[in-house]
């Protein structure tokens, strides 16, 4: 026997909660992800590693991972018109330590992949190359040679750029 509860939860004869999904079948809580992440702690706790990883996972991860973040975000986003899926973002081809730094597993190619999301990472680099040989992928699509380097076509120098068509500040 089953109660169903005005809120669309069901209590089972072993008085066991649980929801009912969209189906109509019961979805009963999962323990699994509970028992792995405190098999993890434990075993942290147990090595006595729990120093070098907070020191080297989670401070990282609450402080430079937010900031790194939020420069990849500007880099591939801002500063291009967004009038069509050929100009709502940028490739960007980053250099060595701008890769290991801010776009690993082929990240720079962001415009292709909001383009063909089924694509994967490592497909991406030919990917751009077949897309380079369309026209209008050509003429309208934004790329960029580096982050911050001296090239000519610089995300840093698009960001920087105001009054142009490819800033989000130029006068309309």
């Amino acid at each position: 026997l089953v109660n169903i509860s005005k809120r669309g939860r069901d209590t089972g004869k072993d008085g066991a909660s649980a929801t009912k999904n969209s189906g109509g079948r019961t979805a009963a809580f999962s323990y699994g992800p509970v028992v792995y992440y405190a098999l993890c702690i434990a075993a942290i706790l147990y090595s006595g590693m729990w120093l070098p990883v907070l020191l080297l996972w989670f401070v990282p991860a609450l402080t430079l991972m937010a900031m790194i973040l939020r420069l990849r975000i500007i880099a591939e986003h801002f500063g291009v018109p967004n009038h069509t899926q050929l100009d709502m973002s940028r490739n960007t081809l980053y250099s060595i330590p701008e890769r290991l730094l801010f776009a690993p597993h082929n990240v720079g190619y962001h415009l292709d992949h909001h383009l063909h999301t089924a694509v994967p990472f490592y497909n991406l680099p030919r990917f751009h190359c077949l897309l380079s040989s369309i026209p209008s992928y050509q003429r309208q699509s934004k790329q960029s040679d580096s982050f911050w380097g001296l090239s000519s076509s610089t995300v840093l120098k698009d960001i920087m750029t105001v009054g142009t068509p490819l800033s989000k500040s130029a006068p309309s």
